[in-house]
């Protein structure tokens, strides 16, 4: 199982493009952070590893 993690600062910016590589590369698992820089709680990555 393949699993991949997009990250972009602020919801102005867009994932779309990240989405769209992550699938045509075969990732079945996708977690997406929207957070600033300065906030250094990102919960995404600790999903996936808890998906192992």
């Amino acid at each position: 199982m393949k699993i991949g993690y997009i990250r972009v600062s602020c919801d102005e910016q867009n994932a779309i493009r990240q989405e769209v590589l992550m699938q045509e590369l075969g990732v079945d698992e996708i977690y997406i952070d929207k957070a600033s820089g300065k906030n250094t709680d990102k919960l995404q990555p600790l999903k996936c590893k808890d998906t192992y």
